[in-house]
């Protein structure tokens, strides 16, 4: 899945972020470290995973990658410019989906009036919004007549593939998905992946889950945060033979499947 050019398309190095401890009482304000010392890169067209317990941290990372958050310390760079520079520039071409489909869309929009959102970077005429709306509605795979559909009155499928269809509105080179699907039915998250991996030409995907099956199924690579921490990272591929103790303890702790035909309990083992 990886583009031929694997030129670093993010770099973060050592970056670090801190929030004041509300749990310290006082009158001298008390840091907690969120993230420390995270260094890793992001090749053009990649797919790369973050993967994490609840309260690794992956949220705070991509806030600081999105610059909804300044860190505390560290590097930045998006195609070698320092990453601040580089979004003032490129207005747009960084995007995010996040996990609450609901809560991301005004509910008083119809579907199109949503996609259009992102299509505000461009100054296009209304014609043209309209037919790019038409375009991106039928990249994710949405029913033209959904257009004029309010977002009470769509599937939480239907509702996602609208938030990324407005995310690859802006015709980025980066996206976010923060936890994207996890909200969904299990084979509506197997949609979604497919959809993603099927539009994603040369953009770069930073796919944040604390799912690991999630993760091997469309991710390049994934990286592995613990207690703020990057523990390590892997690529998919190599997965089952370079499992640390810390990744071999999450691949224990899947779901455990039980098949209805041989009444055999059976867990999910990562790809050969």
């Amino acid at each position: 899945m990886i583009a031929p050019d694997d030129a670093p398309f993010l770099t973060v190095e050592h970056l670090c972020k801190s929030y004041p401890d509300r749990n310290r009482s006082g009158w001298r304000t008390v840091m907690r470290p969120i993230l420390t010392d995270i260094s890793f890169t992001a090749r053009r067209g990649e797919i790369l995973g973050l993967l994490g317990e609840s309260g690794s941290g992956k949220s705070t990372l991509a806030r600081c990658i999105l610059g909804l958050e300044a860190p505390d310390s560290g590097m930045m760079l998006c195609e070698g410019k320092n990453a601040s520079s580089w979004r003032r520039e490129n207005v747009g071409r960084c995007s995010v989906v996040f996990q609450d489909y609901v809560t991301s869309v005004n509910p008083g929009f119809r579907v199109k009036d949503i996609i259009a959102e992102g299509l505000r970077f461009h100054d296009v005429g209304r014609k043209r919004v309209q037919r790019s709306v038409e375009e991106l509605m039928e990249r994710v795979q949405l029913p033209a007549r959904l257009a004029d559909s309010l977002p009470h009155e769509l599937s939480g499928g239907q509702l996602q593939r609208v938030c990324i269809a407005r995310a690859l509105a802006s015709e980025p080179a980066f996206i976010v998905f923060d936890e994207a699907v996890s909200a969904l039915d299990v084979s509506i998250q197997a949609q979604i992946l497919e959809l993603l991996s099927s539009i994603k030409n040369d953009m770069t995907y930073l796919f944040i889950t604390h799912d690991i099956q999630m993760a091997t199924l469309i991710c390049d690579r994934f990286l592995l945060l613990r207690n703020g921490a990057l523990d390590e990272t892997v690529a998919c591929a190599d997965m089952k033979s370079k499992a640390s103790p810390y990744l071999r303890e999450l691949i224990d702790s899947t779901l455990v499947f039980s098949s209805e035909y041989s009444g055999k309990q059976t867990s999910w083992e990562p790809p050969a």
